[in-house]
């Protein structure tokens, strides 16, 4: 059984015209990510707080 190898490599002009294309696509799907993200945040519960209190330090006193 052989293998042809040869033709194994991406050709960068047609990622980027089928990027490119689905360029709509894309904007739509990360906009609906951020959103689902953003409303989860918005309405999740806190579970944990954090505080914090910074004292000066005085070095030789």
């Amino acid at each position: 059984m052989v293998v042809d190898t040869t033709d194994d490599e991406i050709d960068l002009r047609d990622l980027m015209v089928t990027l490119w294309a689905g360029k709509v696509l894309i904007f739509a799907m990360t906009l609906a990510a951020f959103a689902a993200a953003a409303g989860y945040l918005h309405i999740a519960e806190r579970k944990y707080s954090v505080k914090l209190t910074l004292r000066p330090v005085f070095f030789g006193f």
